[in-house]
């Protein structure tokens, strides 16, 4: 991280780090069977463990299923 200039200051970022945010920022762009086999995971669980997805981000891949997610609770 020195060679690259990265600034730890008093944050604890070591490489494994990077796996964290690989996993963060790819996920809302491969297939989560994809994702799983390029992180190198067997689980659902384990990929997830590695996502930090923000609260934006999470509303916004739910705006591609909100018409489902309102036809469930519809009533009628």
């Amino acid at each position: 991280m020195k060679r690259v200039g990265i600034e730890k200051g008093s944050r604890f970022l070591d490489v494994h780090s990077l796996r964290y945010t690989f996993n963060t920022l790819v996920r809302p762009i491969l297939p989560q069977a994809l994702l799983m086999q390029v992180m190198g995971h067997r689980s659902v669980a384990m990929t997830e463990n590695y996502s930090h997805a923000s609260v934006e981000s999470t509303m916004k891949q739910l705006e591609g299923v909100k018409d489902s997610i309102e036809a469930v609770f519809k009533v009628e």
